[in-house]
């Protein structure tokens, strides 16, 4: 049996949920850390400091994680749509292929055509 090329859809699609559960994840997370770093009881210089980074940079990496998640999910839905065009296409023309082959007993390079 030849070489098979290509992604399983299926698994693909999977793939995608579960990147963009994990992004829904990362987001839910984001918002329940910020509700709870800002009413936490905590007065002071470095509880100022601890929300400003929160604010400035912490809460945005997070965000900037979740979306990264839900473009890798979407690429990857792309990939399976692709995939499935692909194999469909192909799909009507039969498994016959060209394969460029030695010729028999020369040891030669490619030379004479074989339809597999």
């Amino acid at each position: 049996m030849g070489n098979v090329y290509g992604a399983d859809v299926v698994q693909l699609r999977q793939l995608a949920a579960s990147l963009r559960s994990a992004g829904r994840r990362l987001e839910g997370q984001q918002q329940s850390l910020t509700g709870q770093v800002t009413t936490v009881r905590w007065p002071g210089p470095d509880a100022e400091r601890f929300r400003q980074a929160w604010q400035a940079s912490d809460s945005s990496s997070l965000l900037a994680a979740a979306l990264f998640l839900n473009t890798a999910a979407e690429a990857v839905l792309r990939h399976a749509q692709e995939q499935e065009a692909a194999s469909s296409a192909g799909a009507g023309t039969g498994n016959s292929r060209t394969t460029l082959m030695p010729s028999p007993g020369t040891g030669s390079s490619p030379g004479s055509s074989r339809t597999a």
